[in-house]
């Protein structure tokens, strides 16, 4: 995200839409840029676990796609942040008002299992909360219908908040 501000305050935006390139292929080519930094940090972060002995399963070689969408999803969220805010004093607020209760509540650091019930019932809308149930369901070997039902889910977000970013940023670069 940071990274996209930074386009936005040089007018690299206004520059790559001055070529034949669309506004729309820049916002998708700014999200896919961001799926692949989640391909690749992710894939890295799965050698390394493999390389000492953690992953259990050869459904981790599934691994690599759920990221890409997981990213484009994520990317998606944070574009969509940056055609809202007013000014770069709002940007800080995606990470404490966003991301920092994704984290609390989708089962990364600690099991929701000990959350009240109605926790567990709000962490499902979470897509870090598929995310993480991929994963580790995937590096642990216990793929199922629920791990198809998470990437159903996460497929389906991703392309319902597709249109929302390029929206925002057309509606922002194109005054």
């Amino acid at each position: 995200m940071a990274f996209l501000s930074g386009w936005s305050s040089k007018k690299t935006y206004h520059a790559i839409i001055a070529t034949p390139a669309g506004i729309d292929d820049v916002i998708m080519g700014d999200m896919l840029f961001g799926a692949l930094k989640a391909v690749i940090y992710g894939t890295v972060i799965l050698l390394v676990i493999g390389a000492l002995g953690l992953v259990q399963s050869p459904w981790a070689l599934l691994i690599p796609p759920v990221l890409a969408v997981a990213g484009l999803f994520f990317a998606a969220i944070s574009v969509s942040w940056i055609g809202l805010v007013p000014n770069i004093d709002s940007f800080n607020y995606f990470f404490s008002l966003f991301i920092t209760p994704l984290f609390l509540f989708s089962g990364v650091f600690f099991p929701l299992s000990g959350m009240p019930a109605i926790v567990q019932k709000i962490a499902w809308f979470s897509p870090l909360y598929h995310l993480v149930n991929l994963t580790r369901g995937l590096v642990m070997g216990n793929a199922g219908a629920s791990l198809a039902g998470d990437f159903i889910w996460l497929i389906a977000a991703t392309v319902l908040i597709m249109p929302l970013p390029i929206y925002l940023l057309r509606r922002l670069i194109v005054k």
